[in-house]
């Protein structure tokens, strides 16, 4: 019932429309500090992820499939760390996630439709173990100035949904993704602010560097307000090698510390007031 100038799978009747986020040819950027709690050196290059998604509707623009792309653009670490994402939504509304890639580096049990066991909301786990993705042994790698980069194995994962979603599916869905630290399931690393799974190790709050307290709803701070990961809409060009990201970008703090108001193009200007030489992946 679409026409083919609109109809983007015009020979499949059960596909119709799809939505890129970021963008169809854009990959977003997320890099973590993986000592947490620990603040660590502050390099924000213990692992580097680069995403991005497709949402497929049918015909009635209702959702049944999410395609989920993924890449390792570096892993500055000792530790062997994997990746998860939370949906907002149940387990039960996934019919099959395929497309992952684990080694068994971390104990993951998975449920027959393929997310995560043990959580009340859907949780995949699209690779166990960062080197893997760069088929290496051990780091840290891509983090070294003038040294030549390991390529990363690009994940095509596919989430098939168990009956079609509401059109404002794509537009409500948080993406919460997060780093599983040194093998341990329940190191969990997250964006400032997002809650962890069912799984995350809560007793870790509030120590060392961490200044979590769930009762104001603020999650994986410091005290001064610094994350323990941060997300970009675009590429982002990481630190080096134990490179304290404040010493890479000049503006950096600034902006931490007027709660993203001030300097909110920190990373994106290439200048020498803005950036450090020789301290930046580029």
């Amino acid at each position: 019932g679409v026409s083919d100038v609109y109809d983007k799978f015009p020979t499949d009747p059960e596909r119709a429309y799809i939505r890129f986020f970021p963008s169809e040819n854009m990959y977003a950027t997320i890099g973590f500090e993986d000592l947490w709690p620990s603040s660590g050196d502050y390099d924000m290059n213990d692992m580097v992820v680069e995403y991005k998604y497709a949402i497929i509707s049918n015909a009635q623009n209702k959702a049944i499939e999410m395609k989920a792309d993924y890449k390792v653009a570096a892993a500055g670490a000792s530790f062997s760390n994997g990746f998860g994402v939370q949906l907002s939504l149940p387990s039960s509304a996934i019919k099959s996630v395929s497309g992952y890639k684990h080694s068994g580096n971390i104990s993951v049990k998975l449920n027959s439709n393929g997310t995560e066991s043990g959580q009340s909301k859907a949780v995949i786990i699209p690779f166990d173990n960062a080197f893997n993705m760069l088929n290496r042994s051990g780091g840290p790698a891509n983090t070294f100035p003038g040294v030549a980069k390991s390529e990363s194995i690009e994940l095509n994962m596919q989430i098939l949904f168990n009956s079609p979603l509401d059109q404002t599916f794509f537009f409500d869905m948080i993406f919460n993704p997060f780093l599983i630290a040194n093998k341990n399931r329940g190191y969990e690393v997250h964006l400032p602010g997002y809650l962890p799974t069912d799984l995350a190790d809560k007793s870790l709050f509030n120590t060392r560097q961490d200044n979590t307290i769930p009762a104001q709803n603020k999650y994986y701070k410091t005290k001064e307000n610094m994350p323990f990961a941060l997300n970009f809409l675009e590429k982002f060009d990481y630190p080096a090698e134990k490179v304290n990201i404040r010493e890479a970008y000049l503006k950096y703090e600034s902006w931490v510390k007027s709660a993203g108001n001030s300097f909110q193009d920190w990373y994106s200007i290439k200048t020498s007031d803005y950036r450090a030489s020789g301290k930046i992946i580029e």
